[in-house]
């Protein structure tokens, strides 16, 4: 009798965590395809009137735009299109 009760509590434990295993695995996935993308015109550069973008190149999920002029020397701003506001700038010459 004591070995029924012990198969029973273990199975009912065991479909407990494969239950919730599969809603925290759901509800994992769900929030990976639902990231919020940012809108092409919502980012800004932020450079001085002049300034003209001489090439770019996306590489490792990274936007990396050469910037010539604007009464400031050449420039590489590195952009990561999740968080926009983060840019880091590499001066050149």
């Amino acid at each position: 009798m004591d070995k029924l009760k012990l198969i029973k509590i273990l199975v009912a434990a065991l479909t407990f965590f494969i239950i919730f295993g599969m809603l925290n695995a759901v509800t994992i996935i769900y929030q990976k395809t639902r990231a919020p993308e940012v809108p092409a015109s919502a980012l800004s550069l932020a450079q001085p009137a002049g300034s003209t973008i001489e090439n770019f190149k996306i590489s490792d999920s990274n936007l990396f735009v050469l910037i010539k002029n604007g009464g400031l020397q050449d420039r590489i701003i590195i952009i990561n299109p999740r968080q926009p506001q983060n840019q880091t700038v590499i001066n050149i010459n």
